[in-house]
């Protein structure tokens, strides 16, 4: 049977803790690249310890965390939506809910603390595991014009943000019109930049980060974007770190068709990595399977239809890749269009298949959370956590 937790708000004073056809384009202007320069980053080389809803302080929403789906989760009835989910270093879950109250709940659905405004900001916030929760946004200062809701991603000695704010794009799904001209990397250990790329009109990064991931098994993270425009729609591309395009997939084929990005796993025949990112989430949404071929991001497979956003929402973290059917198998899950159930995705030899949907008890509301062999979801009346066998 289900396991849940049912709880009245009281005073407390705890502290927080479509398919659509692709089509030949012109390719665009390339994109102008700055030489490394000296950068106010303080040089310290430790990826901060923070739990984020973006899964990976990388971006690349991938966890190792083994769960199995098939058992009842916990549920713990919400006095209200919830916006985001995150669990801390000691397996608790705070919540954030739309009305700005964040609650905290342990390991066994207790309700434990409530606070009104836990830190001064915007949610998201991280909870990092020195310093408690703090805002998202708190390393924008290492950055030269970054993106206002952008989130600072690591690999290594490595940061990234995007940059220059622009208005020339106006399709506006991810919660507001300014979208971003470019990225800048820098070096936490020597204190500089490593590279800051501009692109050419009419392209812009639309997205809320970079993603740094190893793409090509060389040991360097990959700088991985979501480039649109107007004419072509979305494209994935991947950067070096010297800011040198090495592959892209093709785009879309028309304008305000975006993708969504999500993550870079062995997940492949044979442990072969692949590039995983959700097409067109909104109309019809693909997850699609990206492996490096030259230049070129060539599509292995898909299937479709999925999402893992909502138009108008700063949260695009409602899909991950993680063990959610505890066999040693990374699983795609993601909500189905309607976002009442959470599909686990298999990679197979010969394609991709839907294991299982899980049904929720309503629709999806927050990001995908995961922790200490945990993963939880908050839907517009609860949270649903599915622990490990």
């Amino acid at each position: 049977m289900k396991l849940r937790r049912m709880f009245v708000v009281v005073a407390f004073t705890a502290s927080a803790c479509a398919s659509v056809t692709e089509e030949a384009v012109t390719p665009a202007p390339a994109p102008t690249t700055v030489p490394a320069t000296t950068s106010t980053v303080p040089a310290e080389c430790e990826v901060p310890n923070r739990s984020r809803t973006d899964v990976d302080s990388s971006g690349n929403r991938f966890s190792a965390t083994t769960v199995d789906m098939s058992l009842d989760p916990l549920i713990i009835d919400l006095p209200g939506v919830p916006a985001w989910v995150l669990s801390d270093d000691l397996g608790r879950w705070v919540v954030w809910m739309q009305d700005g109250q964040q609650l905290t709940f342990d390991s066994a659905g207790e309700l434990i603390a409530t606070v009104t405004q836990a830190v001064a900001g915007t949610p998201p916030f991280e909870i990092d595991a020195a310093e408690g929760i703090v805002s998202a946004y708190r390393d924008h200062t290492w950055f030269t014009d970054p993106l206002p809701d952008t989130r600072v991603v690591h690999f290594g000695r490595y940061s990234a943000a995007l940059t220059g704010p622009t208005d020339r794009y106006a399709h506006g799904v991810l919660g507001d019109a300014i979208e971003a001209e470019g990225f800048e990397v820098i070096d936490r250990c020597a204190g500089t930049t490593v590279t800051s790329l501009t692109l050419s009109d009419p392209d812009v990064i639309e997205g809320i980060s970079p993603m740094l991931a190893d793409l090509d098994a060389d040991g360097e993270p990959e700088v991985i974007v979501t480039i649109s425009n107007s004419e072509t729609g979305a494209r994935i591309a991947a950067y070096g770190l010297d800011g040198r395009l090495i592959a892209e997939t093709d785009p879309v084929g028309r304008g305000n068709r975006w993708r969504n990005q999500m993550a870079v796993v062995p997940i492949g025949p044979g442990g072969a990595t692949e590039l995983i990112d959700v097409q067109t989430p909104h109309i019809g949404g693909i997850v699609q399977f990206f492996a490096l071929d030259g230049d070129r991001l060539v599509r292995r497979a898909g299937i479709e239809p999925f999402t893992s956003h909502v138009i108008g929402s700063s949260n695009l973290d409602l899909g991950i890749v993680v063990d959610a059917t505890g066999d040693g198998q990374a699983n795609v899950v993601v909500p189905t269009q309607d976002r009442r159930k959470l599909a686990i995705i298999r990679r197979t030899n010969d394609g991709v298949s839907v294991t299982t949907a899980v049904n929720l008890n309503a629709r999806a509301a927050t990001n995908i959370a995961v922790g200490d062999r945990s993963l939880a979801v908050g839907t517009e009346s609860s949270l649903m956590v599915w622990a490990a066998r």
